[in-house]
Protein backbone atom coordinates (compact mmCIF):
# COMPACT_ATOMS: atom_id res chain seq x y z
CA UNK A 1 0.00 0.00 0.00
CA UNK A 2 2.69 2.49 -0.93
CA UNK A 3 1.46 3.65 -3.91
CA UNK A 4 -1.29 6.77 -3.18
CA UNK A 5 -3.27 9.56 -5.19
CA UNK A 6 -3.43 12.94 -4.19
CA UNK A 7 -6.01 14.84 -6.39
CA UNK A 8 -5.78 18.21 -5.41
CA UNK A 9 -8.66 20.40 -6.71
CA UNK A 10 -9.98 23.79 -6.21
CA UNK A 11 -13.69 24.79 -5.86
CA UNK A 12 -15.05 28.16 -5.80
CA UNK A 13 -18.55 28.75 -3.79
CA UNK A 14 -19.55 32.15 -3.95
CA UNK A 15 -15.88 33.29 -4.45
CA UNK A 16 -14.77 31.79 -1.55
CA UNK A 17 -12.15 29.08 -2.44
CA UNK A 18 -11.55 25.53 -1.34
CA UNK A 19 -8.67 23.66 -1.40
CA UNK A 20 -8.81 19.78 -1.52
CA UNK A 21 -6.39 17.26 -1.09
CA UNK A 22 -7.68 13.55 -0.93
CA UNK A 23 -5.47 10.48 0.33
CA UNK A 24 -6.19 7.41 -0.49
CA UNK A 25 -3.99 3.88 -0.67
CA UNK A 26 -4.12 1.99 -3.90
CA UNK A 27 -5.42 -1.47 -3.32
CA UNK A 28 -2.81 -4.45 -4.51
CA UNK A 29 -5.82 -6.43 -5.58
CA UNK A 30 -9.08 -5.83 -7.00
CA UNK A 31 -11.61 -7.39 -4.75
CA UNK A 32 -13.92 -8.65 -7.31
CA UNK A 33 -10.67 -10.94 -8.55
CA UNK A 34 -10.42 -12.08 -5.05
CA UNK A 35 -14.05 -12.68 -4.71
CA UNK A 36 -14.49 -14.49 -8.20
CA UNK A 37 -11.49 -16.39 -6.93
CA UNK A 38 -12.83 -17.69 -4.00
CA UNK A 39 -16.64 -18.58 -5.54
CA UNK A 40 -14.33 -20.76 -7.86
CA UNK A 41 -12.42 -22.50 -5.17
CA UNK A 42 -15.97 -23.08 -3.29
CA UNK A 43 -17.23 -24.13 -6.29
CA UNK A 44 -14.06 -26.80 -7.10
CA UNK A 45 -13.97 -27.59 -2.99
CA UNK A 46 -17.93 -28.12 -2.63
CA UNK A 47 -17.84 -30.38 -5.67
CA UNK A 48 -14.87 -32.56 -4.43
CA UNK A 49 -16.20 -32.84 -1.00
CA UNK A 50 -19.51 -34.12 -2.35
CA UNK A 51 -17.77 -36.96 -4.06
CA UNK A 52 -15.51 -37.77 -1.42
CA UNK A 53 -18.82 -37.55 0.75
CA UNK A 54 -21.11 -39.93 -1.50
CA UNK A 55 -18.18 -42.81 -2.12
CA UNK A 56 -16.92 -42.54 2.06
CA UNK A 57 -20.43 -41.62 3.57
CA UNK A 58 -19.40 -39.27 5.83
CA UNK A 59 -20.94 -35.74 5.83
CA UNK A 60 -20.14 -33.16 3.55
CA UNK A 61 -19.13 -31.06 6.09
CA UNK A 62 -16.31 -33.72 7.34
CA UNK A 63 -14.14 -31.92 4.31
CA UNK A 64 -15.85 -28.70 3.64
CA UNK A 65 -15.14 -26.83 7.03
CA UNK A 66 -13.17 -24.10 8.23
CA UNK A 67 -10.61 -23.46 5.84
CA UNK A 68 -13.55 -22.00 4.04
CA UNK A 69 -14.32 -19.46 6.45
CA UNK A 70 -10.88 -18.42 6.77
CA UNK A 71 -10.58 -16.78 3.02
CA UNK A 72 -13.86 -15.43 3.17
CA UNK A 73 -12.81 -13.81 6.64
CA UNK A 74 -9.95 -12.62 4.94
CA UNK A 75 -11.14 -11.22 1.83
CA UNK A 76 -13.55 -9.18 3.83
CA UNK A 77 -10.42 -7.73 6.48
CA UNK A 78 -8.38 -6.80 3.29
CA UNK A 79 -11.52 -5.17 1.90
CA UNK A 80 -12.17 -3.10 5.13
CA UNK A 81 -8.15 -1.89 5.32
CA UNK A 82 -8.42 -0.54 1.85
CA UNK A 83 -10.93 0.87 2.19
CA UNK A 84 -8.86 4.34 3.80
CA UNK A 85 -10.13 7.77 3.08
CA UNK A 86 -8.05 10.82 4.22
CA UNK A 87 -9.50 14.30 2.79
CA UNK A 88 -8.11 18.24 4.22
CA UNK A 89 -10.07 20.80 2.85
CA UNK A 90 -9.11 24.10 3.14
CA UNK A 91 -10.69 27.32 3.10
CA UNK A 92 -10.01 30.99 4.13
CA UNK A 93 -11.30 30.24 7.60
CA UNK A 94 -11.44 26.79 8.63
CA UNK A 95 -9.48 23.51 7.98
CA UNK A 96 -11.22 20.18 7.75
CA UNK A 97 -9.78 17.25 8.38
CA UNK A 98 -11.80 14.14 7.36
CA UNK A 99 -10.57 10.56 8.22
CA UNK A 100 -11.95 7.14 7.68
CA UNK A 101 -10.89 3.37 8.16
CA UNK A 102 -11.75 0.35 9.76
CA UNK A 103 -11.84 2.63 13.17
CA UNK A 104 -14.61 4.79 12.15
CA UNK A 105 -15.12 8.01 10.70
CA UNK A 106 -13.09 11.16 12.14
CA UNK A 107 -13.74 14.75 11.22
CA UNK A 108 -11.91 17.89 13.07
CA UNK A 109 -11.98 21.44 11.91
CA UNK A 110 -9.07 23.73 13.01
CA UNK A 111 -9.28 27.41 12.44
CA UNK A 112 -6.85 28.41 9.30
CA UNK A 113 -4.82 30.91 10.78
CA UNK A 114 -3.69 28.58 13.57
CA UNK A 115 -3.67 25.48 11.87
CA UNK A 116 0.36 23.94 11.97
CA UNK A 117 1.04 20.87 9.42
CA UNK A 118 3.92 19.05 10.43
CA UNK A 119 6.00 15.23 9.96
CA UNK A 120 6.20 14.53 13.53
CA UNK A 121 8.55 12.05 14.94
CA UNK A 122 12.17 11.66 13.47
CA UNK A 123 12.12 11.32 9.54
CA UNK A 124 11.32 7.09 9.43
CA UNK A 125 8.73 4.74 8.23
CA UNK A 126 7.05 5.18 11.62
CA UNK A 127 6.63 9.59 11.21
CA UNK A 128 2.88 10.57 10.68
CA UNK A 129 1.57 13.51 9.57
CA UNK A 130 0.31 15.74 12.24
CA UNK A 131 -2.40 18.63 11.27
CA UNK A 132 -3.40 20.87 13.98
CA UNK A 133 -4.50 23.32 16.80
CA UNK A 134 -4.63 24.39 20.30
CA UNK A 135 -3.27 21.45 21.72
CA UNK A 136 -5.72 18.99 19.17
CA UNK A 137 -3.99 16.81 16.34
CA UNK A 138 -5.17 14.52 13.93
CA UNK A 139 -2.51 12.10 12.29
CA UNK A 140 -3.06 10.89 8.63
CA UNK A 141 -1.18 9.47 5.69
CA UNK A 142 -0.23 6.13 7.93
CA UNK A 143 0.45 4.30 4.65
CA UNK A 144 2.37 6.77 2.79
CA UNK A 145 6.43 6.33 2.89
CA UNK A 146 8.36 9.25 4.17
CA UNK A 147 9.45 10.82 0.93
CA UNK A 148 5.51 10.94 0.41
CA UNK A 149 4.52 12.57 3.68
CA UNK A 150 7.25 15.20 3.65
CA UNK A 151 6.09 15.54 -0.09
CA UNK A 152 2.29 16.10 1.36
CA UNK A 153 3.03 18.51 4.17
CA UNK A 154 4.96 20.81 1.91
CA UNK A 155 2.35 21.17 -0.48
CA UNK A 156 -0.51 21.23 2.50
CA UNK A 157 1.70 24.00 4.18
CA UNK A 158 2.30 26.14 1.05
CA UNK A 159 -1.49 26.15 0.53
CA UNK A 160 -2.03 26.99 4.37
CA UNK A 161 0.62 30.20 4.30
CA UNK A 162 -1.29 31.29 1.27
CA UNK A 163 -4.55 30.80 3.32
CA UNK A 164 -3.07 32.13 6.60
CA UNK A 165 -2.24 35.73 4.09
CA UNK A 166 -4.94 37.51 2.31
CA UNK A 167 -4.59 36.43 -0.64
CA UNK A 168 -6.42 33.41 -0.68
CA UNK A 169 -9.92 34.98 -1.52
Amino acid sequence: MNNMRIPERSRDTDGLKTVVFTLRPRPSVDLRAVYILWMVLTLAWFTIASIFSITDGRSIFHYFGAEYILIAFLAFTFGKRTNVLEQVQITHDKVHVYRRDVTGTLHKAFPTYWTQVKVSGAQTLNCNIEIGSHGEAVRIGRYLTTSQKVQTVEKIKSVLKEAQTAGFD
